[in-house]
């Protein structure tokens, strides 16, 4: 008798809905913190070339802001590396998007000029 109540417990745990995982946000600074700063060479290894393109992809548009004047000598490594370091001394704010995060960063490390004249890449 305790042996068919137990199998019956056990069926009805079984057949309980599983807490959903929880996905990870793939807009978030904490996803893209990782996927960009990946090693190319191991990128290329692994189907990982787009999201590492994707990173310099939206970090470039990024410098193209009106309130970000990223000097004509600067390349977009530079500028990743910016975002990147933003982003690990910042891991209270990573939950938040990526490109809001790779903004600030830029902005804070090269703003414009108080006249507002803006260099171009």
């Amino acid at each position: 008798m305790k042996t068919i109540a137990a199998l019956i417990l056990l069926a009805l745990a079984a057949s309980l809905p599983c807490p959903a995982v929880a996905q990870e946000d793939q807009t978030s600074g904490n996803y893209w913190l990782h996927e960009c700063k990946k090693d190319p060479k191991q990128l290329a290894e692994t189907s990982g070339t787009f999201q590492y393109g994707w990173c310099f992809g939206v970090v470039y548009g990024l410098s193209l802001h009106p309130q970000i004047c990223v000097p004509t000598q600067v390349p977009v490594v530079q500028e990743m590396d910016v975002v990147l370091k933003y982003l690990d001394a910042h891991p209270e704010t990573r939950h938040r998007s990526f490109r809001l995060l790779a903004l600030e960063a830029l902005k804070e490390a090269f703003p414009c000029p108080a006249d507002g004249e803006k260099s171009t890449h």
